[in-house]
């Protein structure tokens, strides 16, 4: 939400006739660039995250599939295979 208003606000500068300075300019293209710095790292974080979740999740699958495997009877196994 912030970012396309300092977006906004810093291509205004440009305007001729613009009331904003240079200074103000520099400031806003500052955060702006922060607030994309920020964005990018937290998006990166959380997409870790979600990663790690779901190697948890496939994995935790997996292994009940796995111990449920080996609890059948050899009986069960062989009909289920045939």
């Amino acid at each position: 939400i912030l970012q396309p208003h300092l977006l906004g606000v810093f291509l205004n500068s440009f305007v001729a006739g613009s009331e904003i300075t240079k200074e103000q300019a520099i400031m806003y293209a500052s955060i702006l660039l922060l607030t994309i710095f920020l964005n990018a790292t937290i998006e990166q974080h959380v997409d870790v995250c979600h990663i790690e979740m779901g190697m948890r999740m496939r994995i935790a699958t997996s292994s009940l599939i796995y111990r449920k495997v080996l609890k059948l009877s050899q009986n069960s196994v062989h009909t289920i295979t045939s």
